[in-house]
């Protein structure tokens, strides 16, 4: 009996190790089956995805073709530009070559170099002019500002010991630079003023005849005493000219001083022209000349000198 029942028992242990591995493999079935769906899906998915990519990258690659062949076209048209230019630059070249050839281009590089190395000695040469040009016009500058300060010192000197009026204190002599751009040199432009206290006014329009004239005088004689120190020739013609009686006198004073500061100059010479024997003879009261040359026509009208005492 146990026996039997011990079979049964097996043989249900049995059917129900088989329905255990049936349902354990039907599970497997299902969780596989389901694996199997969701791989279909996702290839699905990919295919699509994969057929967009595929699709994306036609059209990109046909724009790319489509920019290289507009590009290839482009560099065919400066190729064909570029050919052009070389073929007419060797036709110059050729021709070119066919001038140097001559033989007036024999040796051009030697002469050439020779030309560009007297070119650069000019260059050069012209740096160093412009140089010395700048040096001499800043010495000239200097020397003219100085020479016209001595002028004007002299000047003022003159006037004061010569001019008996007191509507003049001195005379000056002022300069206005004039750049001439055409000729690319420097010019002045010169005018005589006249002081009185504060107020500085041209001559020109101003004077009177008598005034002009001994301005013009004291200017000329500053410019000797300034300039021709080595020169002792002082010649003056009509001086008195328009002065009056004071004026004369003053300007004979003046003569005196020049004398007396030039007499120890060896070649100093004073020579007057002159038809006032009043100023002649207040020459002659001083120390330094005794006597003079009267220039007179004859009975036959001819021209004779002779001297006359400044005592007589």
């Amino acid at each position: 009996m146990l026996e039997s029942e011990m079979n049964q028992q097996q043989t249900k242990f049995s059917e129900i190790e088989s329905a255990l591995r049936e349902c354990e493999s039907n599970l497997d079935f299902k969780v596989r089956q389901r694996e199997c769906k969701i791989l279909e899906n996702e290839i699905e998915q990919r295919k699509v995805t994969r057929s967009q990519v595929v699709a994306m990258e036609e059209i990109e690659i046909k724009s790319k073709i489509e920019h290289l062949s507009k590009s290839c076209q482009t560099l065919s048209l400066e190729q064909a530009k570029i050919s052009g230019a070389m073929q007419a630059l060797q036709s110059q070249l050729e021709s070119t070559l066919v001038l140097l050839s001559d033989d007036k281009f024999s040796n051009i590089q030697e002469r050439f170099r020779d030309l560009s190395a007297t070119a650069e000695a000019y260059a050069l040469s012209l740096e160093d002019i412009d140089k010395y040009y700048k040096a001499l016009d800043k010495g000239l500058m200097l020397y003219h500002r100085n020479k016209m300060e001595d002028i004007n010192q002299v000047l003022r000197s003159l006037w004061q010991s010569t001019y008996r009026g007191r509507d003049i204190e001195y005379i000056c002599i002022e300069s206005d630079q004039l750049d001439d751009l055409q000729n690319q040199r420097k010019q002045y432009n010169y005018r005589v003023v006249m002081v009185n206290g504060e107020a500085r006014l041209p001559m020109r329009g101003r004077c009177s005849a008598g005034q002009r004239v001994l301005a013009c005088i004291l200017i000329r004689m500053a410019l000797a005493e300034t300039f021709c120190v080595n020169c002792g020739i002082l010649a003056l013609d009509e001086p008195t000219t328009n002065l009056d009686a004071a004026n004369i006198r003053a300007l004979a004073d003046a003569l005196y001083h020049i004398i007396e500061r030039r007499k120890r100059q060896s070649s100093f010479q004073l020579i007057i022209i002159t038809h006032d024997e009043e100023f002649v003879k207040h020459l002659g009261s001083r120390d330094h000349a005794d006597f003079y040359y009267v220039v007179a026509k004859d009975s036959e009208n001819h021209s004779k000198i002779h001297r006359e005492q400044l005592s007589s």
